[in-house]
Order: C-alpha cells, then sequence, then structure tokens
C-alpha cells in the first residue's frame, strides 16, 4: 500500500498483496484479469516483485516449523525442494539432456540479444535509479552465448548433472506490471473510449462479443495503440454548493474521467473565471471561498491540474449566490 502511495496512485484506488512465492506476479495478473473480467474493475493492474538480494531465505534460517507434521505429509515435505534440485528432477523425468538445455539458453539469450539492440524493449523499461546509476535495461542477457561456452561450465546442483548457472534462471532483483482495461459498448456502438491510461505508453487492445445466450466470446487479436503524451484532465462535472453563510460558498465536485495520462495533483476553483482557492491535493474535493459579498451571484467552475502541471479544461460554469 505504501509503495503504491509513494508512486502518486491514488488513495481511493484498492489493493491487495499476494505472495505465492515464484508465482506471486503471475498470480497478480490473473487477480487483476478476473477482476475485469467479473464486471468489479474497468482498469486493473498486476504487479510482481523479486528482490533476490533481500530474499529470507538465503538471508536467515526459516522459523520453527512443526518439522513432525511436515515429514508426515509428502507433499509437505516436497515444498523444501529446492528449484536447482527441482530442474534436476524435471529433466531426468522428461528426459531433457543438458545439450538441449543449453541450445535453449543460448537461443534465448541471442534472441534478447537482438531484441535490446532493436530498442523492442525500451518502451516497456522503466529505468531505476540504482545508487546514482540509471538501470535502463535487462543486465542478465549476454550476448555472444553460445552452446560451445556453455558446455563449458559446470552443473551446480548435481555431480554430473545438467543445471548450469548458464542455462538457469538468473539471481537478480527486479519488478513488472500489467495493466488491464475492458470497456463494454451497446452492440450498435463499433467505439469506445479507454480513460486513466498512462501517457506516452503502449497498450495491447482487443474487442470481444458479447451475447446473450452464451456470454463473452473469443477476442480480437491484440492491436498495440499508444497514448500521446501527458495532455490536459479532461473537464471535471459542474461544482455543487454545499453551504452558503454571509461571504462564504461552500462546495464539492467530483473527479474528472481522464487526468491527462499523469496522477491529479491539484484543483483551482474561480470565480468569475479568477482562481480563488487551489486544493494542497488531488484527494480535496471540497473548497470554501471566503471574503465575498453577502446577497451576490457568483460564477463558480473547477477545473483540475496533473503532475505534469498540465491545468485541465475547466468545468461548466455554475451561479451561486452568498
Amino acid at each position: 500500500r505504501m509503495g503504491l502511495l509513494c508512486a502518486g496512485v491514488p488513495y481511493t484506488v484498492p489493493m491487495s498483496a499476494v505472495n505465492r512465492q515464484c508465482s506471486s506476479g503471475l498470480q497478480a495478473v490473473a487477480n487483476a484479469a478476473a477482476a475485469i473480467r467479473s464486471g468489479s474493475a474497468d482498469i486493473a493492474m498486476g504487479c510482481g516483485v523479486e528482490s533476490m538480494s533481500l530474499n529470507p531465505m538465503t538471508a536467515t534460517p526459516p522459523p520453527d516449523v512443526d518439522w513432525d507434521a511436515v515429514r508426515e505429509t509428502e507433499a509437505a515435505k516436497q515444498c523444501l525442494t529446492p528449484m536447482g534440485v527441482t530442474s534436476e528432477n524435471v529433466a531426468e523425468r522428461h528426459g531433457i539432456t543438458r545439450l538441449q538445455q543449453d541450445a535453449l539458453a543460448a537461443e534465448s539469450h541471442r534472441r534478447a540479444a537482438a531484441a535490446q539492440a532493436a530498442g523492442h524493449f525500451d518502451d516497456e523499461i522503466v529505468p531505476v535509479v540504482v545508487d546514482g546509476v540509471s538501470v535502463a535495461r535487462d543486465e542478465g542477457v549476454r550476448e555472444g552465448t553460445s552452446v560451445e561456452v556453455l558446455a563449458k561450465l559446470r552443473a551446480v546442483f548435481k555431480e554430473g548433472g545438467s543445471t548450469t548457472a548458464g542455462n538457469s534462471s538468473q539471481v537478480s532483483d527486479g519488478a513488472a506490471a500489467v495493466q488491464g482495461t475492458a470497456g463494454e459498448v451497446p452492440a450498435g456502438s463499433l467505439a469506445h473510449t479507454l480513460y486513466g491510461l498512462v501517457a506516452s505508453t503502449a497498450y495491447d487492445v482487443r474487442v470481444a462479443a458479447v451475447n446473450t445466450a452464451v456470454g463473452e466470446g473469443l477476442p480480437s487479436v491484440a492491436a498495440r495503440l499508444t497514448t500521446l503524451a501527458i495532455s490536459a484532465p479532461s473537464a471535471p462535472p459542474p461544482p455543487t454548493l454545499v453551504q452558503a453563510t454571509g461571504g462564504v460558498l461552500s462546495i464539492s465536485w467530483t473527479a474528472p474521467l481522464d487526468s491527462g495520462g499523469s496522477p491529479l495533483a491539484s484543483y483551482e476553483v474561480s470565480v468569475d473565471g479568477v482562481v480563488a482557492v487551489t486544493t494542497a491535493n488531488a484527494a480535496t474535493l471540497t473548497a470554501s471561498i471566503k471574503s465575498l459579498a453577502n446577497s451576490k451571484a457568483y460564477s463558480i467552475s473547477v477545473r483540475a491540474v496533473n503532475a505534469g502541471g498540465v491545468r485541465g479544461v475547466a468545468s461548466n460554469a455554475v451561479t451561486m449566490s452568498t
């Protein structure tokens, strides 16, 4: 929760944490997709983080557990098998040779290096600054890796085994996020606008038809569409008068549908076209306009300002009287 708030995600956005060890990120994506499919969310994001440098399994021994119960339950006991040993067991069970693993690893690195060189990952990576150094690419890709080079590495988990440092996944820190969106439109409509997306970001968009007999059909092939750079937030709905007392007007409003591709930062309340109040943050959806003349009508409007500093479109003005 704190990570989301530090990233500028509004506190009104709900979240949940998933802990399935190696499959936590995949489960988060599945949960996000399920939320969209069920109709409980129009926009959902599944995120995953792995920090092997802070992995407690490699830093401190596990807490006390009921080892007798674990030993008596074969399935539970197998959970303690290291993944390296598991890889050897799987390879032996299914007859996967060392040469096959090395060949797959070499081809994987070749393709990844070619994709990096062509810039195919550039739009999908958010640079992270670590100790003053900007990390903007996957540093685990080893250009020039070959089957011949990989064959020189010794097996790590079993004498004469097939799992090596060259054909295994790397030990590193990383994070990823997948955002999904959904929108339902009437059967006669062939267009739709998706709000709340991030500026200058590519999205895979699919369309599926829904009928009353069966439900949702197969989706179309994904079209990769990219949003424009940060723009002006859309206009909020007209403000509402909460209370008028003397020379003070207390008003409220709701957020605009579109933030312009950047989180909302604040709101400006204008009186007769002049900004009279600026909220401290985007969570504030009320304001008191003071020092007004008694028994006088004023034209009140509200506009949003996003984190990119772009002022949005003003709402329709509403006449309010003190």
